[in-house]
C-alpha cells in the first residue's frame, strides 16, 4: 500500500510540475538595446520563467550565423561584442528551438566624424494616445539611438504602468539602443528599483544605474540623477536650504566625467542630460537650483546644451552665460502652458517654445550639428545648427591671435568658451563675497527666504522661492481641463508645486470594485510554502494557489516525498488488507498496485487514471 501511495504521490508532482519544465517560454519584457558603441551593443530581455537562452545576430536577417547563449534564468543581459563599426546588425531571440522574437536589428556606432542621429523626447507618462504617436512616429524616422528626458511612467512603483510603457515602445527599442532619464515619477520613497532592474546603463558603483554616460563617435552625454542619489534640502547649503541638490558622490563623478569628456579630443559636443532643467516657463516652476547655479562650471567644462523634460512643452533657448538648453517634455503627458515670464528672476533668453507634443532630431555631422523639432503633425517646428565649427578645443588654439583689452585695464588672456576663442578678463567680476550684490532688487514675486549670493565663478545669482501654484490637490480644483486633454475621470494633481493635470490608466483589466490596488509582494515565477499549500508568484506580483501536498508536507516550495522506510523482516510476505483498503484492490507482496474497479488485474490502468484525473486538474490551475 505504501507503494502504491508513494506512486500515487510522485505522479500527481509530476503533472502539477510539468507546466513549468516543458510549456513554452513566453517574453515578459523587451528585447531592448543598452550601452551602445562602435564595437558592440547589450541586449536586454525578460521571459516569464527560468529559460536558457541564445541570441542569433549576424549583418543580414536570412543569416544569422553567430550567436551568444545566455544561462538559465527569466531576466537575461547578452552583450554582443566585437561589431564592426558604423554597420547594420539583425538579431533575434531563440529558447531551445522555438524562436521568441526578431528578427530587429541596430546600428553600431560610426567613428568620430561621421555622420548618425538620435532622438530626444520626454514625459512619456501618462498620455498613453499621444506616447504611441509620437513613437509611431520617431519609428518612422532614421536615426541610431534615443533619449528619454524621463517620468517614463506615472507611477514608478506600479508594475503595470511599466508594461504600458514597454508595451508602447516594444518595437522603438527593440532597434535603437535607449537611454533613460529619471524622473520625479519614476522614483518613488527615495528609490528608482524598477528604473534600475530594466535598464543597464553602465553608470559607476553604487549609482543603481541611474546617473551614467556615454560617448557615441564624436558626441558625449553625461546623464544625472536629481531624485535618488541627492541631499534633502535642508543639507544643501549651495542652494540655500531652498531645493534638494546631488550627493557628493555623484557630484565628483559628474565632474569627473565631464572633464575627461572635455579632454577627448575624439569628442566634439558634449550634452548634459537632466529631468529637470535650469529653468522654466510654466506657472509656479523656476527650474531646478543647482543646475542652474552651475551653468558657468558647465560652461568651463565645454557642455554645449543642457537636455531636459519635466515640463511638458517645447522650448529652447540660451541661459545668462550664453550656455545653450533644451526642454522636451512633450512625449505624452498633459501638456503645460508655457507662457510665463520668468526671465526677470533669472536671466535667460528663449528663442521658441509651444504647448505641443513633439520629439527633436539631432543630426551630427562631424564638427556640424543641426537640431529640428517636429509636432505630431510630422511638422517641423522649430530648427536650429548648434555650432557649425570649432575655433578652438583649449585656449592655446587661440594663442596667436592678437592680444585683447579690458575695460579696467588689467591684463587678460585668450580662453577657449564653447569652441570659441574669447578674450578674458579675471578681475571683471560681479563679487568676491554675498555681500557685494545685497544692493540688488529681489523681485517681489519670490517668497521667504530668497536672496543674492556670490557663486564661485564671481557672478550675482539670485536665489528665489517662487511661490507653489499649489501644496495640495484642492488648489487645483478650480482649474479647467488642458484644452485637447479632456477624458472621463481626469483630475488635478499637485506635483512639486504645481498643478498637473492626470487622465486615468487605459487598457486596466477589470476590476469588481472591491479589491484594494494591489503592491507587487514577489518576483514572479517564485514559489513557497504556505502550511502544506505550494503557492506561486504571479505576473502580477502577488501570491497564488499551486496544490495542497497534504500529508506529505511542503518544504522550499515543493512536497515533499519521503523514502519508504527499509522492513526488518519480510513484511512483503503478507497480502492481508487493512480496514479501510478497498476490497477490489489486491495490495500484492511486491507492493504493485494491480487494478481499481474496472481495471482490476491491469496495473497501469491504476497509474492512467491517476494522470488523467492530474492532468485535469492542472489544467484548472492559473498558468505559472
Amino acid at each position: 500500500m505504501r507503494s502504491c501511495f508513494r506512486l500515487l504521490v510522485i505522479i500527481v508532482l509530476f503533472v502539477l510540475w510539468l507546466p513549468g519544465v516543458v510549456r513554452a517560454a513566453d517574453l515578459r519584457y523587451g528585447p531592448y538595446l543598452q550601452q551602445p558603441g562602435p564595437h558592440g551593443v547589450t541586449v536586454v530581455f525578460e521571459l516569464d520563467g527560468s529559460f536558457e537562452a541564445v541570441v542569433r545576430y549576424g549583418t543580414t536577417p536570412n543569416n544569422l550565423d553567430h550567436q551568444v547563449p545566455s544561462p538559465q534564468g527569466s531576466r537575461h543581459v547578452v552583450p554582443l561584442r566585437d561589431l564592426e563599426t558604423s554597420t547594420t546588425y539583425h538579431y533575434a531571440i531563440d529558447v531551445g528551438s522555438e524562436r521568441k522574437a526578431g528578427p530587429y536589428w541596430f546600428h553600431t556606432a560610426p567613428m568620430s566624424g561621421e555622420h548618425f542621429t538620435f532622438v530626444l523626447f520626454g514625459d512619456t507618462r501618462s498620455g498613453h494616445e499621444a506616447h504611441t504617436m509620437a513613437s509611431d512616429l520617431i519609428g518612422e524616422e532614421d536615426f541610431d539611438f534615443y533619449i528619454n528626458t524621463g517620468d517614463l511612467v506615472a507611477d514608478g512603483e506600479d508594475i503595470s504602468l511599466w508594461n504600458t510603457f514597454f508595451d508602447i515602445e516594444k518595437d522603438l527599442m527593440a532597434n535603437h539602443p535607449f537611454l533613460p532619464t529619471v524622473g520625479n515619477h519614476d522614483e518613488y520613497e527615495g528609490a528608482a528599483d524598477h528604473f534600475s532592474r530594466f535598464f543597464v546603463t553602465g553608470g559607476p558603483e553604487g549609482s543603481e544605474g541611474l546617473y551614467y554616460s556615454m560617448t557615441y563617435a564624436n558626441v558625449h552625454i553625461t546623464v544625472v540623477d536629481e531624485f535618488v542619489n541627492v541631499r534633502a534640502q535642508y543639507l544643501c547649503p549651495e542652494t540655500v536650504f531652498l531645493s534638494a541638490c546631488l550627493d557628493s558622490t555623484q557630484m565628483n563623478w559628474m565632474r569627473n566625467d565631464l572633464s575627461q569628456a572635455r579632454n577627448n579630443p575624439d569628442v566634439d559636443f558634449i550634452f548634459l542630460a537632466v529631468h529637470s532643467g535650469p529653468y522654466s516657463s510654466k506657472e509656479g516652476r523656476s527650474g531646478y537650483a543647482q543646475i542652474r547655479q552651475m551653468l558657468s562650471e558647465f560652461q568651463e567644462y565645454g557642455v554645449d546644451m543642457i537636455l531636459s523634460g519635466h515640463d511638458h512643452y517645447y522650448e529652447r533657448g540660451t541661459g545668462n552665460n550664453g550656455l545653450a538648453y533644451m526642454v522636451s517634455g512633450g512625449g505624452g503627458a498633459g501638456l503645460y502652458d508655457c507662457d510665463a515670464d520668468n526671465t526677470l528672476l533669472y536671466p535667460h533668453e528663449w528663442a521658441y517654445r509651444e504647448k505641443t507634443y513633439h520629439y527633436a532630431l539631432f543630426h551630427v555631422n562631424g564638427p556640424t550639428l543641426e537640431i529640428e523639432v517636429k509636432n505630431l503633425l510630422g511638422e517641423v517646428i522649430d530648427h536650429t545648427i548648434l555650432r557649425a565649427a570649432l575655433d578652438c578645443r583649449e585656449a592655446s588654439d587661440c594663442y596667436s591671435r592678437p592680444s585683447g583689452s579690458c575695460s579696467d585695464g588689467s591684463s587678460g588672456e585668450w580662453a577657449c568658451r564653447l569652441g570659441e576663442c574669447v578674450w578674458d578678463c579675471p578681475n571683471m567680476v560681479d563679487c568676491e563675497l554675498d555681500e557685494d550684490c545685497e544692493d540688488r532688487t529681489v523681485p517681489s514675486e519670490c517668497g521667504e527666504g530668497s536672496g543674492w549670493r556670490c557663486l564661485p565663478s564671481g557672478v550675482c545669482d539670485l536665489n528665489c522661492a517662487i511661490e507653489p501654484e499649489c501644496t495640495v490637490d484642492a488648489d487645483c480644483s478650480n482649474l479647467d481641463p488642458p484644452f485637447g486633454q479632456e477624458c472621463t475621470g481626469g483630475n488635478y494633481t499637485c506635483h512639486d508645486g504645481a498643478c498637473d493635470w492626470d487622465c486615468p490608466i487605459i487598457d486596466q483589466p477589470e476590476s469588481d470594485g472591491d479589491e484594494e490596488e494591489e503592491i507587487a509582494v514577489c518576483e514572479p515565477q517564485e514559489t513557497r510554502c504556505a502550511g502544506t499549500e505550494i503557492e506561486y508568484c504571479g505576473d502580477d506580483g502577488q501570491w497564488h494557489f499551486r496544490g495542497d501536498c497534504g500529508d506529505a508536507g511542503c518544504k522550499d516550495g515543493r512536497c515533499i516525498v519521503e523514502p519508504e522506510p527499509v522492513a526488518d523482516g519480510d513484511e512483503g510476505s503478507s497480502s492481508v488488507p487493512s480496514q479501510n483498503q478497498n476490497p477490489d484492490t489486491d495490495f500484492t507482496s511486491s507492493g504493485n498496485c494491480r487494478g481499481v474497479g474496472n481495471f482490476a488485474g491491469n496495473s497501469w490502468g491504476f497509474v492512467l487514471l491517476v494522470l488523467g484525473l492530474a492532468v485535469r486538474f492542472r489544467k484548472k490551475l492559473p498558468a505559472a
